[in-house]
């Protein structure tokens, strides 16, 4: 969940979650529609009654623990209102979820609906959705982390956990 300084920062670069929408992967919305919000202001959509938006940034965090917890691994959250830059391209943003103690890694939470469980393969893979993959490799890349967990809620039970390691020509490409 970005705060109100990394919301701010979001819109001076290209952050994890555009990134899909600029290569054509992402589901939700196409590269015009992030074209006008990043433009024009006025077209950014209000998501503070959207419900989805709203559990997803409740549970962000629990799902984060549970998947630390799963993985054994010991977790912290970023700094409040810190916006990860690329070294070089200071326009390269990332904002993870939570990063992996004693490990160059971080963990993405996605709260999904029991109904995209077909849209992922065996838990321990790489095999999530393209739009996520993307987005995590894009954090990988800002931050220079390894290992990317991918967290994905889609019942009751503890997050399915997704391994991506990190792909340079893939980076480079984005």
């Amino acid at each position: 969940m970005l705060d109100a300084t990394q919301l701010q920062a979001h819109y001076t670069g290209i952050g994890s979650s555009a990134v899909a929408t600029i290569v054509g992967c992402d589901p939700y919305r196409t590269p015009w529609q992030l074209w006008r919000e990043m433009t024009d202001p006025s077209t950014r959509p209000d998501l503070s009654d959207n419900e989805h938006v709203q559990a997803g940034n409740i549970f962000e965090e629990a799902i984060c623990k549970a998947a630390a917890h799963k993985l054994r691994k010991q977790i912290r959250f970023p700094t409040a209102g810190y916006t990860y830059r690329h070294p070089a391209h200071k326009w390269a943003l990332a904002h993870p979820d939570a990063l992996v103690t004693n490990e160059s890694a971080v963990i993405e939470a996605k709260m999904r609906d029991w109904r995209q469980r077909a849209r992922y393969g065996d838990e321990g893979t790489d095999q999530a959705q393209e739009h996520e993959i993307v987005q995590c490799q894009w954090q990988m890349g800002i931050g220079q982390w390894e290992t990317a967990y991918l967290a994905v809620q889609l019942d009751a039970k503890f997050p399915r956990v997704f391994t991506l390691p990190f792909d340079r020509d893939l980076f480079q490409f984005l």
